[in-house]
């Protein structure tokens, strides 16, 4: 399977109908495009050192745009992973602070209202990140 350029995203074959082929087709256009992203970007900003290294729009959906995908989502699910870590600590933290001060403290009431919270701070984040894509 190599990518393509679509002309449309939702019947990417071009077949006439949606199949399970048109989905591995998106799946596989969302991993590689960091990768191919990055290649873009190199090919229209350095297009000598594109040019040195024989960057072309061949290497799209290839080993090297494979290469600078998985490193690139790697780092957003790694970073992604250490920022929900960190946030749920000082949830953690600042629940059980004042929940002494009540005098009442559960383990379990703690991490149902830090997960409440989180789950509230993905909606607010997705909301901003629908506004700003159809804005």
């Amino acid at each position: 399977m190599k990518c393509k350029n679509f002309v449309s995203f939702e019947d990417t074959n071009q077949d006439g109908v949606i199949t399970y082929n048109d989905v591995t087709e998106w799946v596989m256009w969302v991993f590689y495009a960091p990768g191919d992203g990055i290649l873009h970007w190199v090919m229209t900003n350095w297009p000598g050192f594109a040019t040195f290294f024989e960057i072309t729009p061949a290497n799209y959906c290839g080993f090297l745009s494979l290469a600078l995908s998985a490193s690139a989502w790697g780092a957003l699910i790694g970073i992604t992973t250490m920022f929900l870590g960190v946030l749920t600590d000082a949830l953690k933290r600042s629940l059980i602070f004042f929940a002494n001060l009540d005098g009442y403290a559960s383990k379990y009431k703690v991490e149902l209202i830090s997960v409440v919270v989180l789950i509230m701070v993905a909606l607010v984040a997705a909301l901003i990140a629908n506004k700003l894509g159809s804005g």
